[in-house]
């Protein structure tokens, strides 16, 4: 057996993938795939990508919030799914974890120059989604992004 087939087998391992678990994302599962680091979960709601986070409860809601409001523009946006008790992070055994919807597609490989150009219009597409967004942001949520991030303005200065 190749030992390389799975290199995330410690991060996938430390899952906890019981019917109980289950019941608190709010999904009935059919079929689970690995994926790196990720699971891909069959269930009664569609395809879904179950991953475990380290990020904060502010931090995902800040996510969500933008991609809710890129989403109005562009339809193929990741997008998170809530649990039995509506929320984003699903908290169980001590860690967190999040489930999102799968949008079908599959990997480009970069020597394909169609594929590239593919990409090139999807990552255009997902750009101009995101225009004005910081004017649809409240200004609280502007500054702790600021502090903890540093003013995105910075990045762009010649």
């Amino acid at each position: 057996m190749n030992k390389f087939r799975y290199i995330d087998k410690k991060i996938l391992c430390s899952y906890d993938l019981s019917e109980e678990f289950f019941k608190e994302l709010g999904v009935e599962v059919y079929d689970i795939i690995p994926l790196r680091k990720v699971f891909v979960i069959f269930t009664d709601k569609g395809k879904k990508i179950l991953k475990r986070i380290n990020s904060s409860e502010e931090r995902v809601e800040f996510i969500n919030k933008a991609l809710n409001i890129i989403k109005e523009k562009d339809k193929y946006i990741l997008q998170y799914c809530t649990n039995s008790k509506g929320k984003i992070i699903t908290k169980w055994h001590g860690k967190s974890f999040v489930l999102l919807d799968m949008i079908d597609g599959r990997e480009a490989t970069f020597t394909n120059p169609i594929e590239v150009e593919w990409c090139t219009k999807s990552l255009a597409n997902f750009h101009k989604a995101s225009e004005g967004i910081i004017n649809d942001l409240n200004e609280k949520e502007l500054k702790d992004v600021v502090q903890k991030y540093g003013d995105p303005d910075d990045y762009y200065q010649e």
